[in-house]
């Protein structure tokens, strides 16, 4: 005899529950009746498996603040969202991608486990609860400026002074604030005639 599930519970999915047996996947068994005797057709169940993602900010340190303009996709369709479910799914392979705004890195972010990379290839299991969560810091900026001192500090910029950052002459006395990497940079004002650095 074959005794076939018509439909799960809510939330539910009919599972062949150690996933090698031959019974379309779960929807059906087969059972013998010996004569004489009682047979019982079990079928199974599992949870659907959901599925979410979030963009979270580690500026600081870990954290679940979310971050602005930040972007995810799953299989290639654009949620133009930071954050994503949860969402129920079928069991299988997913690939989930975050996009940055400006200004923003991907970045590891312990304790976490996850390991800086702007995509996820998660296989979801039935029964299972899944949530895909990318880290991000904002970018360091760097700014300078050549401010006039003959009276006292001020924020007069001193017309004519020059800027280097390490050794691009900006030909300019104010420089950004602009987005640079994380490392180590060298700033070389150089005064115009008349004037000296204090």
């Amino acid at each position: 005899y074959r005794v076939t599930g018509v439909t799960p519970p809510k939330g539910y999915v009919f599972d062949d529950c150690d996933h090698d047996q031959d019974n379309g996947g779960g929807v059906y068994t087969d059972v013998t009746v010996p004569a004489n005797q009682d047979a019982t057709g079990i079928l199974y169940v599992s949870k659907i498996p959901t599925l979410a993602s979030h963009v979270y900010d580690c500026t600081t340190g870990q954290s679940t603040t979310l971050v602005p303009g930040s972007d995810i996709s799953v299989n290639g369709t654009d949620e133009g969202t930071n954050h994503y479910g949860p969402v129920q799914v079928t069991e299988g392979n997913y690939t989930v991608k975050a996009t940055l705004p400006a200004g923003w890195t991907f970045v590891q972010c312990p304790p976490s486990s996850y390991d800086g990379s702007n995509t996820e290839t998660p296989f979801l299991e039935n029964g299972t609860d899944t949530d895909v969560i990318f880290y991000a810091a904002k970018l360091p900026s760097l700014a300078a400026q050549v401010y006039d001192c003959t009276t006292g500090a001020t924020t007069k910029l001193v017309a004519g002074a020059d800027l280097t950052v390490n050794t691009t002459d900006l030909k300019a006395n104010t420089y950004g604030p602009t987005t640079v990497p994380a490392g180590s940079y060298t700033i070389t004002a150089t005064a115009p005639a008349g004037y000296h650095l204090v």
